[in-house]
């Protein structure tokens, strides 16, 4: 299963803010609450593809409403079933409906503006790019959560297959580093006239 614990969560903080916190990771399946008390909350946090997994334990010690969360992997084979409350546990399932709203709340948690990354699911995208975005939306990480983010894209090597990856899009369709390709002389054009313009 590809799921996570987050405990630690601050009862202030939404059911709509830990989605939109944990999307970052990747597209989510389900979020539900497992426990509950005055201060804090746990919930496991499902996600469609467990290539997200490995992002969301990296965010363990991030600041949600200045409180640090503990994130820790699912153990394989024990599910926690939601404890008894006084109310039925908020629950998000994915449905066509809520997909849809789900890609609009992610597409808009996600956009940075970078051409690299915004056309790339944020389950492909190298760890220390997904912690810009977070860092771009607000949120308040740790330098050692960052550092712990950028060893982990070294050690496996996803920012160089990523850039590796996006260099051979380019060299099979817009030929940007070619100086006599079309895109290149449109792009030239287009900073041209946006500097006439000006």
């Amino acid at each position: 299963m590809s799921s996570i614990i987050a405990s630690h969560i601050p009862t202030t903080i939404s059911n709509e803010k830990l989605q939109e916190f944990f999307g970052f990771c990747g597209k989510i399946k389900s979020i539900n609450l497992l426990d509950k008390d005055d201060k804090f909350q746990k919930y496991q946090i499902t996600f469609e593809s467990p290539k997200a997994l490995s992002t969301a334990v990296l965010l363990n010690d991030a600041e949600l409403d200045g409180v640090p969360i503990i994130v820790e992997d699912e153990p394989k084979g024990i599910v926690e079933q939601p404890q008894a409350l006084h109310e039925d546990p908020p629950s998000y399932e994915a449905t066509e409906k809520s997909a849809i709203e789900d890609h609009k709340i992610q597409s808009n948690a996600t956009l940075t503006g970078d051409d690299n990354y915004d056309d790339i699911t944020q389950e492909e995208k190298p760890k220390s790019a997904i912690l810009a975005q977070l860092l771009s939306q607000g949120y308040n990480l740790s330098d050692q959560l960052i550092e712990k983010s950028i060893k982990f894209d070294n050690e496996k090597g996803y920012t160089t297959k990523f850039k590796s990856f996006l260099n051979n899009l380019d060299s099979k369709y817009l030929h940007l580093q070619e100086p006599e390709s079309s895109a290149k002389q449109a792009t030239a054009n287009a900073a041209a006239a946006i500097n006439t313009a000006n």
